[in-house]
């Protein structure tokens, strides 16, 4: 299966407007897509001109979380983590980190998140990679730390898979001064 999304450094919610079609099974399925999103996006944000498209693999199904670090103006950096695809405009499950935070303190946070509980395995489910989350939330910390043109990057969705089974960044915007 496949996934194909439009890129342009404009478009930061591409599946807002149509930008991206999942489950691609074909050549004809992503002409079709090529044809459907080029439309929808020309629709929405007429101004907008694309710098191509990506086709990848689909990603495998996982729960989808946020983690963003960011330079603030006031608090310098901080980093953020929970609930993400759709979930964090709908649900506002996150928590606030310094980019110092050890493995200790992410993990804290991951199981303070209103849906901590969905991550650890809920109703016989397999609990999350909770260890693949703590190590890029670090690895982002480290990163803004020790790259001031660094403004701001987020990742969301990243896609955690079962416990042991890794997560995949699946759309990320990194922002430089």
């Amino acid at each position: 299966m496949l996934r194909r999304s439009h890129q342009s450094a404009v478009l930061t919610h591409k599946s807002d407007l149509g930008g991206v079609s999942l489950n691609l099974s074909d050549e004809a399925s992503v002409l079709a897509a090529f044809a459907t999103q080029t439309a929808a996006i020309a629709k929405h944000r007429p101004d907008v001109v694309l710098d191509g498209v990506l086709v990848e693999a689909m990603a495998p199904r996982g729960h989808e979380l946020v983690v963003s670090v960011r330079r603030d103006t006031d608090w310098g950096p901080v980093m953020m983590v929970g609930l993400g695809g759709v979930w964090i405009e709908a649900l506002h499950d996150v928590a606030m980190l310094s980019p110092d935070s050890d493995r200790q303190d992410v993990l804290r946070a991951l199981n303070g998140l209103k849906g901590g509980s969905i991550l650890r395995g809920w109703r016989g489910e397999p609990a999350a990679d909770l260890e693949a989350v703590v190590d890029t939330v670090v690895q982002l910390g480290r990163i803004i730390r020790g790259n001031p043109r660094i403004e701001e990057i987020e990742i969301n969705p990243l896609s955690v898979r079962d416990a042991g089974q890794g997560a995949t960044v699946l759309d990320a915007l990194v922002t430089l001064s």
